[in-house]
Parts: structure tokens; sequence; C-alpha cells
């Protein structure tokens, strides 16, 4: 992932969401943010839900799973999902 990436409020809040859910392995779920991120946490959820029905959707590209889930501008939020998820850092059994 970018520089750049990392940088921008999009995959910082995707990630952030996922924590508050309670799918990042060793993350209780809870309440991390004051800010909000509503938005990005129904995307990050949902594309937890399209990876566990297809786990072969880990194949695509970011962007690809992204247009899966809305058609709206792309700011890096599936590159957080999908690195977490290859790397096995993801609660798979629970959504």
């Amino acid at each position: 992932m970018s520089k750049s990436s990392i940088d921008k409020g999009c995959p910082r809040s995707t990630f952030i969401a996922l924590c508050e859910y309670g799918l990042v392995i060793g993350i209780p779920e809870g309440s991390y943010s004051k800010r909000g991120i509503k938005e990005n946490k129904v995307y990050a959820k949902k594309a937890i839900e399209l990876l566990k029905e297809d786990s072969k959707l880990i194949e695509l590209k970011p962007i690809k799973l992204w247009n899966k889930i809305i058609d709206k501008k792309y700011n890096s939020q599936m590159d957080v999902v999908m690195s977490l998820w290859k790397e096995k850092l993801i609660k798979i059994e629970e959504v």
C-alpha cells in the first residue's frame, strides 16, 4: 500500500470501522472514533460479507471489489480490507 493511501482518511476510517465491528484479530469490538466513519463502516462490512461468500474475490484488484459494493469514487478502502484479509487478520467466522 502506498504512503498516499496510508495518509488518506478513508482507509484509516475503514480500518477503524473493522476494529469497531470486532473483525480485526486481536482488537475487541468497541467504539474507537469520535469522527464519523459511518459510510466506510458500511462499505467495510459489505466487503467482508462478499469475501466470505466468495473468497475468490480476493484475487480481484481492490477497485473491482469496491465496484461490487458501490458506484462512487474509490479512496483505497478496499486496499485495507483486502490487505487484512490476505494477512489472515480478519475474523471470518463473524460479521
